[in-house]
């Protein structure tokens, strides 16, 4: 039967295929993520996107910019920082040294949108090897 054979290697062939996107674990074409986090300095910073406002907020953490730091959060997030790291009467500066000390590199992997906001999903990558995957909230405030 030689219409057979054709038809075996035709099945086989499709069957791979649908194997193969399966158990593809990368992200879907027309998906950006994940994305490489730079580091930028405070005059190419934009907070168009929640994206663009993290690379922000990462940069002044790293560049140990305090006023910088809190000028990526909303006015509200900003006074609750600052009001937490007074209670506990620890010197803000710490936690971007801290941070810069112990960072390696961030990407973005995902986004979801949450209630009136969206939710950034970040590896982030420390010296040592160790791996943090953490939540990062950004809202819209007086356009950014």
């Amino acid at each position: 039967m030689k219409t057979g054979k054709p038809l075996i290697v035709n099945s086989i062939i499709i069957l791979i295929l649908c194997l193969s996107t399966l158990f593809n674990d990368s992200y879907a074409e027309d998906s950006q993520y994940p994305i490489k986090v730079e580091i930028i300095e405070k005059d190419h910073a934009r907070y168009d996107t929640p994206e663009n406002a993290f690379a922000a907020m990462c940069s002044s953490s790293i560049k140990e910019n305090l006023e910088w730091y809190y000028e990526t959060l909303t006015e509200e997030a900003a006074l609750q920082d600052k009001k937490a790291f007074e209670q506990a009467g620890i010197e803000p500066r710490k936690e971007s040294e801290i941070f810069r000390k112990q960072y390696k590199q961030a990407y973005i992997i995902n986004k979801h949108e949450y209630k009136h906001g969206v939710v950034l999903m970040v590896n982030v990558y420390s010296i040592n090897g160790a791996v943090f995957t953490l939540p990062y909230t950004y809202v819209e405030e007086y356009g950014k």
